[in-house]
């Protein structure tokens, strides 16, 4: 997968077939089957597209002429975004503009809201040309660079400063504009935040931003499965981005924000993958996401996240049995929730792995946490997507083996009060197969 964006300045080395090319200097414009399309313009008015494997395709460096010394305010507040790019890529690991790097991150963090540092003269006022060109310049490898500084591992203000800056390239209007999400993948982003949420466990501020770009980074698997969005939840997994979520949600399960966003991260990656939701159950999700239930009983954002968290790891689940093999169609049904979030409530008997999800999930008492939401009164649209979470969990665990489980904490009392309480279509739906897995049927 890509890690330039369109756009991006390129030089040509390397090729055999067209040595005349080596040395011309192009604009990425595409990344399809594995190669770059590159956009080569000549005199004239006239440009040649051409397709080309990564390697003979390397970013162009800024010239920005700029020179650091002891009093570099002036340099950053006159810089554009793509000139701090050039800055953190140039200075950035040097051990000796270690204070030069903690204020750039400042400014980097806040390329999309350009009005937090007000105004600066060569920047946009809209924040996602701001991020795009910066991205242009290479900036997403600046930051990544700088985070596996040795010199600056300890550092947690340059690490949640890195966050940010990640949250904010992955942004939707940026990923929509140059497809910012697959290149900040490709370029090693999950496994960066992964080792930052490692390195500053106890550093709230650290892990609430890392999660946060994680959730970033992982939110095209809400979309349909594209080849982006298979990348982006693969790299995801691969590079250790889910485990760190769910080892901030349990260290940090008290404060909403960073279970929230753990909890998205494991629902947007369990949903389409056995792999993930596999990976999920190991590392402690079921746990994670009930100790952060238990802890904000009133927060209908995390109660919804969480249990919409859980009931998706059936989802991935269906399509893997106990020995990773895969499974027929499990008739399932997709819902989109009153938040937008997406889930699947499953209709037929389990496979051997679901059935084992279920049965640890009866063990970590998630039924009664289930039912506690239905009853704790939420109101509002993040109440009602808590309470149709709730119920695709529900519903999960029954019909995959658990109904006796789901009635003796008073399951059917708490879904009739949901059918009292949401008229609405989906709501309905969502509650009565709920009440249909209690008593067996898969309808």
């Amino acid at each position: 997968m890509a890690a330039l964006v369109r756009g991006t300045d390129v030089i040509i080395s390397g090729l055999n077939s067209r040595p005349e090319l080596n040395g011309e200097c192009g604009k990425v414009i595409s990344f399809e089957d594995g190669r770059y399309g590159v956009k080569i313009d000549r005199d004239g008015g006239k440009s040649e597209a051409i397709r080309l494997k990564p390697p003979n395709v390397a970013a162009r460096e800024y010239a920005a002429g700029l020179k650091l010394d002891a009093n570099f305010m002036p340099v950053l507040q006159r810089s554009s975004p793509g000139q701090l790019a050039w800055l953190l890529g140039e200075y950035g690991a040097a051990e000796e503009h270690a204070r030069f790097v903690e204020v750039a991150l400042l400014f980097a963090a806040v390329l999309a809201f350009p009005d937090q540092v007000g105004y600066p003269s060569a920047w946009d006022r809209d924040g996602v040309s701001n991020c795009v060109a910066f991205l242009r310049a290479g900036g997403h490898k600046a930051i990544l660079k700088i985070g596996a500084a040795k010199h600056l591992e300890k550092n947690a203000a340059v690490a949640e400063r890195c966050a940010q800056v990640v949250m904010g390239l992955a942004m939707d209007e940026v990923d929509a504009a140059v497809g910012s999400t697959a290149a900040l993948n490709a370029a090693g982003a999950p496994a960066a935040l992964a080792a930052a949420i490692r390195t500053h466990l106890e550093v709230e501020g650290v892990q609430d931003a890392a999660v946060k770009a994680l959730s970033s980074l992982s939110a095209s698997a809400d979309s349909e499965p594209s080849a982006s969005a298979v990348f982006c939840r693969t790299a995801v997994l691969e590079q250790g981005g889910l485990e760190a979520a769910v080892l901030a949600a349990a260290a940090h399960a008290t404060k909403p924000q960073i279970a929230l966003y753990a909890a998205r991260v494991v629902g947007h990656l369990a949903q389409g993958s056995a792999d993930a939701a596999k990976e999920a159950v190991r590392v402690g999700a079921v746990p994670a996401m009930v100790g952060a239930i238990r802890a904000s009983p009133a927060d209908a954002d995390v109660a919804a996240k969480c249990c919409t968290a859980l009931a998706n790891l059936f989802v991935g689940g269906a399509g893997a049995d106990a020995d990773g093999g895969a499974n027929a169609d499990n008739g399932s049904g997709t819902f989109n929730l009153a938040g937008g979030t997406t889930t699947t409530v499953s209709t037929q008997r389990p496979s051997a792995f679901v059935a084992k999800v279920a049965e640890a999930m009866v063990l970590d008492r998630v039924p009664e946490v289930a039912v506690g939401v239905l009853q704790a009164g939420h109101s509002g649209v993040a109440g009602q997507e808590a309470c149709e979470g709730a119920c695709a969990l529900l519903s999960n665990i029954a019909s995959m083996g658990q109904p006796e489980a789901c009635r003796a904490v008073g399951a059917e009392m708490g879904l009739n009060s949901v059918l009292a309480q949401y008229p609405q279509e989906s709501t309905q739906t969502i509650a009565r197969r709920a009440l249909s897995a209690l008593v067996g049927s898969y309808e």
